[in-house]
């Protein structure tokens, strides 16, 4: 019974409307490291297929899990937790070994990409134009999953924001299901 109540106080930390549900539910005002083990084994499936400078890719293996005010959110081309945070913020159940490489020796954040980067570099970045050498990321909604409840939003949450900037909330492109969502360019 404990442990169906914690899972239910996880839960509603990430439900952010419809909070009359929860009255009955005692507040959670800390979390411990159960809580990111909690989230690991609930996500589900969506990516489908992903696509980066004209090459296929296993989404998982591109994308980096992280948890933020939003909830549990994926993130592309961000700087490796060890470069950004302290060693207490790093979450086992959320390392993955990524396909690219990971260290920014031919970049840095005063002076960009070091003239004799390569095309493989670390942040990656987009050497040709046109939409052929994008990221393309199709993903799918399970209809399972989909909880009215919660939040009246059923969809992806697209937040594309500058490398250096880790904001916590930042615009973004509310993408609802069964929407196509394409950006040319971002200033």
């Amino acid at each position: 019974m404990f442990e169906k109540l914690k899972h239910l106080q996880y839960m509603s930390l990430l439900c952010a409307e419809n909070k009359i549900y929860c009255h009955e539910i005692p507040n959670v005002t800390t979390i411990d490291e159960e809580f990111y083990t909690f989230l690991a084994e609930g996500k589900t499936p969506f990516f489908d297929s992903c696509v980066w400078m004209g090459k296929d890719f296993d989404c998982n293996n591109i994308f980096r899990p992280i948890v933020t005010d939003e909830g549990l959110c994926y993130t592309f081309n961000m700087l490796e937790p060890k470069d950004i945070f302290n060693d207490i913020s790093f979450i086992p159940e959320f390392d993955h070994k990524p396909e690219y490489p990971t260290f920014s020796h031919q970049w840095s954040v005063d002076y960009g990409y070091a003239p004799d980067a390569g095309v493989d570099t670390y942040p990656r970045r987009a050497l040709l134009a046109g939409s052929t050498n994008s990221l393309v990321v199709n993903m799918y909604i399970n209809p399972n999953d989909i909880d009215y409840a919660c939040t009246s939003f059923q969809g992806f949450q697209v937040c594309v924001i500058y490398i250096l900037v880790q904001a916590l909330e930042v615009f973004g492109y509310a993408k609802p299901e069964d929407r196509q969502l394409r950006s040319d360019s971002f200033t």
